[in-house]
């Protein structure tokens, strides 16, 4: 027997169904009740695609008004909610993707509201991107354009980021795009630049920015500030500005010395990986009989070592990066206290920020002696002393099948974050080897606290060691509990170990941000992958590692403890009790929304709800909306929670059957 999926035709003849509706009233009512369902999106586009086609204005009309209300309708939290669903903007995108609109101005016209709630979402790239026909691309680029020119900052990160790939470099509108961006809030310069960190090659090529954006990048380097951006950001308007073929150009129309820009290409080069160049390591090492060292050699700055006075005084006097540039150079060419103040002072007083520096620059530096304090220790212990300048990559290999040939004790006294990795692994020879007091103590007594906060997924299998060592790493975690959550996690598996409350409370906001990121759905921009978890699932780890949910309700209510350390309980008391809490609870637990904390938190609420969300509960619906409403303009949480904002649009629930009105069907 031949099968053949006919679901497209099913879903024409249903499009054209509702088309042939007689009464206009029905009609609305049938648009309005299946538009926001993803499972009857294809329905939706082949009817308004046919009303178009055969010039139904009035019901077109009535069908634009009901996309419109979808994103920008209800009350204050609802209307929060539904605009980061931008459920009708999807729909006249797909419009604008496929062509259907490029015949008539006054139709695209029609759509334009439905189109602005979507421009202001954070992957609102990954609807408009693929517009091709040209009448639709510029009547899309002017929306985007006015969007920009009139909506706050919240409203308008996906304008700009779309407008970053469809605007031409000769539009006169491109300065409004520079002006945007570079008179942003650093949350907003932050949240745009990190988009494309990950994302500076194109099918194996460099990709060339628009020099707009190229020449956006370099002014917020030579900010004063510019390590205000941080590392991600920073290293990607490093590539963005370097990946261009009029760099040199761009730096002298921004008024940077001549003596300077010649030696750009090694100050702010393209980053190794960035390269068309063939990659091949200059040298390769074992270190500790299981770290394979690569040194690449990096596009040398020009005989830095015989620079003239003149050179260095030239470069002194520049700004921003360039300046910390200088001094760090000014530092290894002849480290002493005196150029160690004058780095550290160009770094905002924190040696660490050197990682922020172009790899040409960081290579010189040893980062392990700038971890361990480097303000006590001589300042020529800070300059690397394997093969300065080089770009080392690290790569683990296998030693013997005994761990014999590895040197436990020099990796537990000189590098703990490696010991640390190993051991949450699970690393047989590892586990072996640190059974042995010696290296124990060692471990201990070189370990980093804040860097068991990345491992926090895996602190059940690290606390579990064998003693002294699990209950030494346990103790350090918790006297570093106190610090910011990290924003990286190296596990997506969560452990399970019993927190001991309340003394351990500290440790909640951890132990949650790991929860989430091992139960979220997975994203980016231009690529998604939907990973579920059911609330079941999740509330069954949450009782392996709480005794009691009555713990983590009494630190919830208690003023004693820290917002986030409440926030956290409020979230894993949730889980812990089934859900039958959420409802009464919930309103309490949005209150103790903190912007600082928000990147966590926030989705941490929404996998909470999210099976509520999903049968589209009153409680959950409102709860939600009130923290998206609070968060709208922390682009770092919206860009946090998108994922789960992402997969509630493709929730379908049967929005026909659950209507319970079979005589608008007849």
């Amino acid at each position: 027997m031949v099968r053949f999926d006919i679901r497209p035709l099913q879903e024409f003849f249903a499009g054209e169904f509702i088309y042939q509706s007689g009464e206009p009233d029905n009609f609305v009512d049938r648009v309005r009740t299946i538009a926001g369902d993803s499972h009857w999106r294809e329905v939706v586009h082949f009817l308004l695609s046919a009303l178009i086609e055969n010039t139904r204005k009035s019901e077109l009309a009535a069908a634009v008004t009901v996309l419109t209300q979808l994103d920008d309708g209800g009350d204050r939290e609802m209307r929060a909610l539904n605009r980061r669903l931008a459920r009708g903007g999807i729909i006249a995108s797909r419009l604008l993707q496929e062509g259907v609109l490029e015949q008539d101005k006054r139709l695209r016209e029609q759509f334009r509201n439905c189109i602005v709630p979507l421009s202001g979402c954070v992957d609102a790239g990954r609807y408009f991107s693929t517009t091709k026909s040209l009448h639709s691309v510029q009547w899309l680029t002017d929306v985007l354009v006015s969007v920009l020119a009139e909506q706050a900052e919240p409203e308008n990160i996906g304008a700009l980021t779309c407008l970053t790939k469809i605007l031409s470099d000769t539009d006169e509108r491109s300065k409004l795009l520079k002006s945007t961006l570079v008179g942003a809030s650093r949350g907003y310069q932050r949240s745009f630049l990190e988009q494309f960190r990950d994302s500076t090659r194109d099918s194996g090529e460099p990709r060339i920015y628009p020099r707009w954006l190229r020449e956006s990048a370099v002014r917020l380097l030579l900010d004063n500030n510019w390590h205000d951006l941080g590392y991600a950001a920073v290293s990607a308007a490093t590539s963005i500005f370097a990946n261009g073929p009029d760099s040199k150009s761009i730096a002298r129309e921004i008024g940077i010395d001549p003596a300077v820009v010649r030696l750009l290409d090694g100050l702010l080069p393209a980053s190794i990986r960035d390269s068309n160049e063939p990659r091949s390591a200059a040298h390769v090492e074992v270190q500790y009989g299981i770290i394979e060292v690569q040194y690449f050699k990096p596009r040398e700055i020009p005989s830095w070592k015989t620079w003239s006075p003149a050179t260095w005084s030239k470069l002194s006097t520049s700004t921003g990066i360039l300046k910390a540039i200088y001094c760090a150079l000014n530092f290894v060419r002849s480290p002493n206290d005196e150029t160690l103040t004058h780095l550290r002072v160009a770094l905002a007083g924190d040696l660490r920020n050197c990682r922020m520096l172009p790899e040409t620059i960081r290579a010189f530096f040893d980062f392990q002696q700038i971890e361990l304090d480097g303000s006590n220790r001589r300042p020529s212990r800070l300059v690397r002393k394997s093969r300065p300048g080089y770009v080392m990559e690290l790569m683990l290999r296998g030693g013997s099948k005994d761990g014999g040939s590895i040197d436990w004790l020099a990796i537990a006294g000189t590098e703990p974050w490696l010991a640390l990795h190993l051991l949450a692994r699970g690393s047989h020879d590892a586990t072996k080897a640190f059974e042995d007091a010696k290296v124990q103590r060692l471990l201990l007594g070189h370990m980093p606290s804040e860097t068991l906060l990345a491992y926090a997924a895996k602190w059940g299998t690290l606390f579990g060691l064998t003693e002294p060592l699990g209950t030494g790493l346990r103790e350090l975690a918790l006297s570093a509990a106190k610090g910011l959550v990290a924003p990286e996690r190296f596990f997506d598996r969560m452990d399970h170990f019993k927190v001991e409350l309340p003394k351990e409370a500290e440790m909640l906001p951890h132990l949650l941000a790991a929860l989430v990121h091992s139960s979220s759905p997975e994203s980016s921009l231009f690529h998604r992958e939907l990973r579920h978890t059911s609330f079941e699932d999740i509330a069954s780890t949450v009782r392996k590692i709480f005794r009691s949910g009555t713990s983590l309700r009494k630190i919830f209510q208690s003023t004693a403890f820290s917002t986030r350390v409440r926030a956290a309980a409020g979230v894993f008391y949730g889980f812990h009790s089934g859900g039958t809490s959420l409802q009464k609870e919930i309103d309490s637990l949005v209150e103790l929304y903190d912007a600082a904390e928000a990147s966590w938190f926030l989705p941490a609420v929404a996998l909470l709800l999210n099976e509520a969300l999903a049968t589209e509960q009153r409680f959950a619906l409102k709860a939600m909306g009130a923290l998206l409403e609070s968060a709208n303009s922390n682009l770092p949480a919206r860009f946090a929670v998108n994922p789960m904002v992402a997969s509630w649009r493709e929730i379908s629930r049967a929005p026909v059957t659950q209507a319970a009105e079979p005589m608008l069907w007849k």
